[in-house]
């Protein structure tokens, strides 16, 4: 979507490193990405797959966004925290 493209080239422009997760190669915010993730949801299978392959991706986030703030450990915190805070003020002021 346009506000992922956008905390993207955001994150860019503050000299963070940006890791896409995608289902496909071929989307705009693969110019902002400095990695591409491709991870694949299987929509069309069955009744349940789809459900479970979006819980899928978002583990694998989960586990890569981890995996990443325990590497930079305790100097990169604060950016950690108003990363949260914008993300959260962003999601209160979108409209689903």
């Amino acid at each position: 979507t346009l506000s992922i493209i956008e905390l993207a080239r955001l994150a860019r422009e503050q000299g963070a490193k940006v890791i896409a997760m995608t289902g496909s190669v071929e989307t705009p915010l693969f110019d902002y990405a400095d990695v591409v993730i491709k991870i694949e949801t299987l929509d069309n299978t069955e009744l349940f797959t789809p459900t479970t392959s979006r819980i899928a991706a978002l583990v694998a986030g989960d586990i890569l966004s981890t995996l990443v703030a325990r590497r930079l450990g305790a100097a990169h915190i604060q950016r950690l925290v108003r990363m949260k805070r914008y993300l959260s003020q962003m999601r209160k002021n979108t409209l689903f």
